[in-house]
């Protein structure tokens, strides 16, 4: 294709040609980025995301139409983005990309500068002349928002549901555990067991190398790996919510890896012996200062098996095999069998409808994705893969999959069972597991930062003026406040930055005012 060149008109304007089309008109190409952002964009926007831009004519009319929105630009070709420069100057919005091509960039640029709190009043706009003639990287950039969407969807929804549980796990933990760990570091090979069906080509395996290697098992995969005789050295679990002491329920003695926010059985909370997983949440922080320094700190990444890989990472210097994290499953069993969960699925069962025709039914809805080789993924599983698989580019040679799915991971190498064998089996063998050592705080102590945080918080929310005098943009640009209110109260916080965005200050103060006393009923509840 050819490259970009920039004429100027009889008028005086500028405009792009390309491959002989025209990326702006060449009669008056700011009067044309207006009718199209009119023809577009129907209410205030809170982000825009402009894929496509060309010699700033979009972003000048932007700026000019929606002063308050924030803009992240794409550039498709650095001749536009360097015209766009001299023709904005200072107006040249500071978030840009060009040359869209590869993911990493693409990820990287989105993690640092799209928020979820962005995703109230989000658009993307598409310049219709560049999509056309950068097809394949427009095409690229939308499967990336697509997927950092879905993600932050999810993440949205997760805190919607978990917020303050997380907060009052995070809590009731942090005061009741008994026994806090920090490991020692090895070279032992790690294998991590997750739930997917893969997991039973892969139990032989484990069963040969046992003594060389390190088992780490998601909660979700204990009961299929003990079934089969074999006992983890380790147990990761992040889940907050109800059915992760369903998972916990019959785990065998074995330290588990955990942030403070996961949920466990009230007879694991007094008996486990407890590896923390500091995730560097505002409320962690609050609790662990000057009192306990978790061994591990291993960021929320939307699975228990992101973090297990990362902790796998951290704990010892050699391999890590992973199995059983497929992101589909190739038969009507979504995950490996025993399951928690298979008896859900047994008492539903009757003479109309047999266990099979159940899960049959279930593997086999309208909305799933099917794989070119057959394999199914639901839209959850689709969104986790792309989530798992762009977080350990920095890790390319040492992390390996064994048994993979038909989903591929990137930066995973595949290893059939011959190939794991010859892997692990430099490694000698009958060496003893981790060690650990004790990093208990003291009980009274904790109660001490416990109470000291919970009058923190409250003063912090006292100091927040009710009438609207611009404390719209207090909650959002003092970190505290903004934490514990997008935490504890998601709903109230993303309706609060729609009103901001409309202009309707008139009806902040009465949302800010219900917000702040249903936050200091909510640590009320904490310090009880």
């Amino acid at each position: 294709m050819g490259s970009v060149t920039v004429a100027i008109s009889p008028k005086g304007f500028r405009y792009a040609v390309k491959d002989g089309i025209r990326l702006n008109s060449s009669y008056n190409p700011y009067k044309e980025a207006v009718e199209y952002i009119r023809s577009e964009v129907k209410q205030t926007p809170g982000t825009i995301i402009l894929s496509g831009c060309t010699l700033g004519y979009l972003i000048e009319a932007l700026f000019a139409l929606y002063p308050r929105s924030r803009l992240l630009c794409f550039f498709y070709d650095p001749v536009l983005m360097d015209f766009a420069k001299e023709r904005l100057g200072h107006l040249f919005p500071p978030s840009c990309l060009v040359n869209p091509s590869r993911l990493d960039d693409i990820n990287r640029f989105l993690q640092n500068n799209l928020l979820e709190s962005d995703m109230e009043g989000l658009i993307l706009l598409e310049w219709p002349p560049s999509t056309r003639l950068y097809t394949e990287e427009a095409t690229f950039l939308r499967t990336c928002l697509a997927q950092k969407v879905r993600e932050m969807n999810g993440s949205i929804t997760a805190t919607r549901i978990f917020g303050r549980r997380w907060v009052k796990n995070a809590f009731h933990n942090f005061l009741a555990l008994k026994q806090f760990l920090a490991p020692v570091p090895t070279d032992l090979p790690v294998v991590i067991t997750g739930s997917g069906p893969s997991l039973h080509q892969s139990l032989s395996f484990i069963r040969t190398h046992r003594s060389r290697i390190f088992l780490l098992s998601l909660s979700s995969s204990i009961e299929t790996v003990t079934s089969s005789g074999l006992f983890p050295d380790g147990i990761v679990t992040t889940d907050p919510g109800f059915w992760a002491t369903v998972l916990l329920r019959y785990a065998p003695e074995a330290p588990l890896f955990m942030p403070l926010t996961a949920a466990l059985p009230s007879e694991l909370r007094t008996a486990a012996s407890v590896v923390v997983i500091g995730q560097n949440s505002f409320y962690e922080q609050a609790l662990f200062h000057h009192v306990l320094t978790p061994p591990f700190s291993i960021p929320s990444g939307g699975t228990v098996a992101s973090t297990a890989v990362n902790l796998a990472m951290q704990v010892s210097t050699g391999p890590v095999i992973v199995t059983g994290i497929d992101f589909s499953y190739p038969d009507i069993f979504l995950h490996c069998r025993p399951h928690p969960f298979d008896i859900l699925d047994d008492l539903r069962t009757d003479r109309l409808s047999p266990l099979l025709s159940i899960l049959w039914k279930r593997s086999h809805t309208d909305d799933l994705e099917v794989l070119p080789r057959g394999s199914r993924r639901t839209l959850p599983m689709k969104t986790y893969a792309g989530w798992f698989g762009k977080t350990f580019s920095h890790n390319r040679g040492r992390i390996f999959r064994l048994h993979p799915s038909e989903v591929e991971i990137p930066d995973f190498i595949p290893l059939s069972q011959e190939k794991a064998d010859r892997l692990v089996s430099p490694f000698p063998e009958k060496r003893q597991g981790l060690s650990f050592h004790q990093i208990t705080p003291d009980k009274a102590v904790r109660e001490k930062r416990v109470s000291e945080t919970l009058h923190s918080w409250e003063a912090m929310l006292h100091n927040v003026p009710i009438s609207f005098t611009g404390q719209g943009e207090i909650l959002w640009k003092d970190p505290g406040i903004f934490d514990l209110c997008y935490t504890c109260n998601i709903e109230d916080m993303l309706e609060l930055q729609g009103l901001i965005r409309k202009g309707e200050h008139e009806k902040i103060p009465a949302v800010l005012a219900d917000m702040i006393k249903g936050l200091g009923a909510f640590i009320e509840e904490l310090r009880q």
